[in-house]
């Protein structure tokens, strides 16, 4: 009797071993990424250079630029506030205001990495948009506004950390990853160079379409800011004079200034865009104003970064920035938002929680808890 089963298994194996061999191939293997460009057909066009820069906007509102890390290094180790929300939540923050922290606590980390992605998408427009063949002016413009951020995040990193690694280039190779850290000194002459360069370019106004985008006034505002750190006195008149000089004015009610209805107002330098989605609280609030809210309250505030008794005290008797600056336990707010009387704690933030119930929030440069802001 013949055997058939050898015959037909010895042919099947050698087509399912060459089959083997193909698909081990690596074209086989790697699909190219479904609906998305490519890094490689990336910033070759105009379209291409505004949506890089747009992402520098956007990342301003990144967990790590304006949530724990930030609030943990830039605001509660000073006097005018404290960590807040319930005594047993995030209890790390007590760390940062009794200056006990260590390099190994997370925050400490998730700041410095967030800014760092910051400086990245700038360095990836500053160093591919200026072979894109596109409008002379826009491409100027696009420049100016990626120095100025990179300007405003290395000022943020310098005065958390002193030095730190000067990466002004998107790293060619893994050699150029780990560099070593530049002096202050090297920092800050980064950052006033970028200033300057931004202010040369930037225009002092936008068209309604741009409202939002880094001015000219922007760019002065902030350079005073980092003279003023270096105690460069005669530098920091020169700019805010110049400031003062680009049609600025104080709007008449402070209160009403951190209203929805007065954004981007005359005396408003720079405010980070956010649009609002009445009906999902979620995504219509940035978290620096949802960890600040009203712990409690409808929307979900997390009542961290509360204000202090010393900061109520620092206010004159009868200065209305004190009551449109700090919202108290059981008041009623002129809107008629009504805070519970019991909870966890006396104050909270009032420009915050003013932004968190209408469902949108902003970086204002006037608020006392911004201390990263322009003012």
């Amino acid at each position: 009797m013949l055997n058939y089963k050898n015959k037909i298994t010895i042919p099947f194996l050698l087509a399912i071993l060459l089959l083997s061999v193909q698909s081990c191939k690596k074209s086989f293997l790697d699909v190219p990424p479904q609906a998305q460009q490519t890094s490689e057909t990336f910033f070759t066009t105009a379209a291409d250079a505004t949506a890089a820069v747009n992402s520098i906007y956007a990342n301003l509102r990144s967990f790590d630029q304006v949530a724990f890390g930030a609030i943990a290094i830039e605001s509660v180790p000073s006097d005018e506030t404290e960590k807040g929300s319930s005594p047993s939540d995030a209890t790390f923050f007590n760390l940062y205001d009794n200056f006990t922290y260590t390099s190994t606590e997370g925050q400490v980390f998730g700041f410095w990495s967030g800014l760092y992605q910051e400086v990245n998408l700038c360095n990836q427009v500053l160093d591919n948009v200026p072979a894109i063949n596109m409008d002379a002016a826009l491409k100027a413009r696009y420049l100016g506004e990626a120095k100025f951020v990179r300007a405003y995040t290395y000022f943020r990193l310098v005065r958390a950390y002193g030095g730190v690694p000067l990466r002004l280039h998107v790293p060619a190779d893994q050699t150029q990853y780990n560099i070593p850290r530049n002096s202050a000194t090297e920092v800050y002459a980064a950052v006033e160079q970028d200033l300057t360069d931004a202010a040369s370019v930037l225009p002092q106004s936008y068209s309604s379409a741009d409202v939002g985008r880094i001015t000219k006034g922007a760019a002065l505002a902030l350079h005073a800011k980092v003279a003023m750190y270096q105690k460069k006195w005669a530098d920091v008149l020169t700019y805010t004079n110049q400031v003062m000089g680009l049609g600025y004015s104080l709007f008449p009610n402070f209160e009403q200034m951190f209203r929805i209805a007065n954004e981007n107002c005359s005396e408003s330098v720079f405010e980070i865009q956010c649009q609002s989605f009445p009906n999902v609280i979620g995504a219509s609030t940035s978290q620096y104003s949802q960890v600040q809210g009203v712990r409690a309250q409808t929307g979900g505030g997390w009542g961290f970064n509360v204000p202090t008794t010393a900061l109520v005290n620092a206010f004159e008797p009868g200065d209305p920035r004190m009551d449109a600056t700090i919202i108290f336990r059981g008041e009623t707010t002129p809107e008629g938002d009504k805070v519970d009387p019991v909870g966890d704690n006396p104050r909270y933030n009032q420009i915050i929680c003013a932004f968190y119930r209408a469902f949108c929030a902003k970086r204002r440069r006037r608020s006392k808890y911004s201390c990263h802001s322009l003012c």
